[in-house]
């Protein structure tokens, strides 16, 4: 989730509207693997984008 915050500061401050897409950070084709993984990292993307906007940055 530290890479997901990380790549938000990072990229997030050149573009509001800067999309993740962290599917290329979970390593697997399985659906099931990939479902699992991506719900975290969307949801901790979504939180922490709108902490961003709520902050200003």
């Amino acid at each position: 989730m530290e890479e997901v915050k990380r790549c938000l500061d990072t990229y997030g401050r050149y573009h509001k509207g800067y999309c993740f897409f962290g599917f290329r950070y979970v390593n697997s084709l399985d659906p099931k693997v990939l479902g699992e993984a991506m719900g975290s990292i969307a949801q901790t993307a979504v939180e922490y984008g709108f902490e961003l906007l709520a902050a200003g940055k």
